[in-house]
């Protein structure tokens, strides 16, 4: 029997699809500010946004605002690097006076961290099935 061929594994189209999702997020992240912030509790809030060429987690506390969901999207007027340093912190008070933390990774160093694993899984997949095949059939009796 002779192994499924490369194309037709769910595995290759779904990490297509993750890799094509990373890449529309790392293109369009370089100009423009896309976030999603939670509330957890009265004045705290947890946020992750993609701006500058990073992916961000931001912490707040002691903010304010009516709402436990924020969504918002603006351009950043200017485009920045495709490759900026891996890791990247901030931390201080907003003009408000909110205290928050920032922490990023890049969108690149996002991306190579799914490719390795997801091409060391095609590569393990392809060389199990042709062991499979290559095995022989104990006989029936």
């Amino acid at each position: 029997m002779t192994p499924r061929p490369l194309h037709r594994s769910k595995t290759l189209w779904f990490g297509i699809l993750i890799l094509a999702s990373l890449l529309w997020i790392w293109a369009r992240g370089r100009n423009h500010y896309d976030f999603a912030n939670f509330r957890i509790g009265a004045r705290t809030w947890h946020g992750i946004s993609s701006s500058g060429g990073y992916l961000w987690y931001t912490h707040q506390s002691n903010g304010s605002g009516s709402r436990l969901v924020e969504f918002a999207s603006f351009p950043l007027g200017r485009s920045q690097d495709w490759f900026p340093t891996a890791f990247k912190q901030e931390h201080g008070k907003n003009p408000l006076g909110t205290r928050y933390t920032d922490s990023g990774i890049a969108h690149w160093l996002f991306i190579l961290l799914f490719l390795i694993p997801w091409a060391a899984l095609l590569t393990w997949r392809s060389n199990r099935l042709k062991s499979l095949a290559a095995a022989p059939i104990p006989p029936t009796e």
